[in-house]
């Protein structure tokens, strides 16, 4: 098969000069090469001489299949000495196709051909690709030749190594071909991506036929490309086509389809279609409930959305607590507070400590907003114990201080807030310390703390020294402003003046 490849290549050479396999390698070049030129030190016969060279070397290709390797790297060098480097490169990557055990030393030859332009950057490339080619490890490297090109933009290099990697690794053909599809399709080349795209297509038909056991996942495929190409009314019949092929056995099929009609919005006709799936054997029913719910949802049908909720979370344990604050959280903001409280409360055993936590202090939340303010306080009081609770012996950080102070307050209990304000305080201040970077942050906390503790000079003297560090930041201004106002008589003015 190789020698046949090699052979036809060959004599493509004499018949079109390179032309068919630049146009794949150079396609999008990922530089612009210089013109043609002559070697500086050639005269006219000697070009002449070298054009005559060229076509021998091109006939012994043709007509002595075995020899063109050593003929192949002849016509490079002779492409070099006629000033046409973008064919010698041509030449070598064709090397590195049908010669893959040489592929280091052809990407070396390119790395000199790339140095010689002045081009170190693709020369360094190639180089590193030929080092990779002689070490085990060379995927790894590669790959992370690829993901640097991402993060740099690169799609001109990137195209190129696909398009490569497509006619080198042919079992992995199908992957490059999505990735230069999607590249294109990136670049806003939408006509050539979809030529890739139906490619692929026709590649999967070609595969489902060879493997009729997994028809089904090819026809998925061919769905989900369809899709992504724009094509919905192709997308349908191939989502039709699985629903057929599955039939009575599964809903994987119809929760695809429905999925798709979803997307499109047309939730009437994907609502039908999760409600048969319901029926059928191996559907994870707790993710079809809550995608009906969420269609529901869409609609505007929020009883509809909590009765599917509720069926979801009917399988209990961890997931149905899980969803059953999910159904909590919808009824409060339906304003439906105290149908919210009964199913946060009946929930609450099914949780772990901090989730009982959170719960409780959603509770003591909604219960303010009901004017409920001793029961708020005695959830807040119930919150504040259980993140106790749960810390044990261990040391409360920044955010958890900040948090068990809040509830203190909120629970009444102003002398316990006051103790773990006066452990923010030395905690603020010795981050401070360790993390002078964040300077500004840390006088802000203190500023804002001393105001709460109703401290104000101390609180003014923070939120300068804030504004002294940073003088172009209007915070520490406005709060200036703010403290003068409402607590001091002596400066309000000047300082409305200055802000």
């Amino acid at each position: 098969m190789e020698s046949k490849l090699k052979k036809v290549f060959n004599l493509v050479l004499l018949s079109f000069p390179l032309v068919a396999i630049q146009a794949f390698f150079l396609a999008i070049p990922p530089v612009a090469f210089p013109s043609p030129s002559p070697s500086p030190h050639s005269t006219p016969s000697n070009r002449a001489e070298i054009r005559r060279e060229i076509i021998r070397a091109k006939l012994k290709m043709a007509h002595n299949p075995g020899s063109a390797a050593s003929n192949r790297s002849r016509l490079a060098k002779l492409y070099l000495k006629a000033g046409e480097p973008e064919k010698a490169i041509t030449l070598y990557r064709y090397g590195i196709i049908v010669e893959s055990d040489r592929a280091s030393n052809y990407h070396r030859k390119i790395g000199d051909i790339y140095k010689r332009m002045g081009r170190e950057d693709l020369a360094g490339i190639e180089y590193n690709l030929a080092e990779s080619g002689r070490k085990p490890g060379s995927g790894r490297r590669l790959n992370r030749q690829i993901q640097k090109w991402e993060e740099e933009g690169r799609d001109d290099l990137l195209l190129q190594q696909y398009l490569f990697l497509l006619w080198t690794k042919r079992e992995s053909r199908n992957v490059y071909i999505r990735k230069i599809a999607r590249l294109l399709a990136e670049r806003g080349d939408k006509t050539e991506a979809d030529r890739y795209y139906r490619w692929l297509i026709k590649i999967y038909r070609q595969q489902a036929g060879e493997k009729p056991e997994r028809t089904l996942d090819y026809t998925y495929w061919i769905a989900d490309i369809y899709e992504g190409i724009g094509d919905m009314a192709s997308a349908e019949r191939e989502y039709d086509r699985a629903i057929e092929i599955e039939g009575e056995s599964g809903g994987r099929a119809l929760i695809k389809k429905a999925a798709f009609l979803a997307s499109l919005e047309e939730r009437d006709r994907a609502l039908e279609l999760y409600q048969r799936a319901e029926m059928r054997d191996g559907v994870d029913l707790v993710r079809l409930r809550l995608k009906v719910a969420d269609l529901l949802k869409d609609k505007g049908d929020i009883p509809g959305s909590l009765l599917w909720m509720e069926k979801a979370a009917a399988v209990g344990g961890e997931e149905g607590a899980r969803i059953k604050l999910d159904i909590a959280q919808s009824h409060a903001w339906n304003d439906q507070p105290e149908e919210a409280l009964a199913v946060y409360r009946e929930t609450l055993e099914l949780l772990d400590l901090r989730q009982r936590a959170r719960v409780m202090e959603k509770i003591g939340r909604i219960l303010t907003d009901l004017d409920r303010n001793e029961e708020a306080a005695r959830a807040y009081k119930k919150a504040h114990d259980l993140w106790r609770e749960d810390l044990g012996e261990e040391v409360a950080d920044e955010s958890l201080l900040e948090r068990l102070a809040e509830l203190a307050e909120k629970a009444g209990e102003s002398d316990k807030a006051g103790e773990y304000y006066d452990e923010l305080l030395i905690v603020y201040r010795d981050r401070m310390e360790e993390e002078p970077e964040r300077s500004t942050y840390y006088h802000r906390k203190l500023g804002d703390l001393y105001r709460l503790l109703e401290r104000y000079d101390e609180a003014a003297a923070h939120y300068r020294i804030w504004s002294r560090i940073n003088p172009s930041d209007p915070d520490p201004h406005y709060r200036l402003y703010r403290l003068y106002r409402d607590y001091f008589e002596i400066g309000r003015a000047s300082c409305r003046e200055r802000v």
